[in-house]
């Protein structure tokens, strides 16, 4: 029961994420999914009782099937304890060039960073 309400709330946020993606570009909305699945094996780590600082982000990046492909081309990271940031940052792999950020703020709920924040 607990993994088809997991499974509804992903679908969910799939489909908010698409839909707040007003410039259509698939990496981005990719990394964003990225984002949400890594944050929601913290989550589900400490709603079962679990401390998200003995979860390494290797583990969670696993756990979230977040591919080796998406891993080559950013670096992802998780600030605070609780977790307060979800972040990535790309590789000099990446299209878009190395160093832009992308992260998902738990306090504001919303994702900032490279062509997020960008004046329209």
């Amino acid at each position: 029961m607990q993994r088809i309400a997991l499974i509804l709330l992903l679908a969910v946020l799939l489909l908010s994420i698409t839909a707040c993606d007003k410039k259509g570009n698939p990496e981005l909305v990719a990394i964003k999914l990225s984002l949400t699945n890594l944050r929601s094996v913290y989550e589900a780590e400490i709603a079962s009782g679990g401390d998200a600082e003995n979860l390494t982000v290797d583990e969670a990046l696993e756990k979230a099937q977040i591919g080796d492909v998406m891993q080559t081309h950013w670096d992802f990271e998780v600030l605070g304890n609780p977790p307060k940031r979800y972040m990535a940052t790309s590789t000099d792999t990446n299209k878009i060039g190395e160093g832009k950020k992308i992260w998902y703020d738990t306090e504001d709920k919303s994702f900032h960073g490279y062509f997020l924040d960008e004046e329209e």
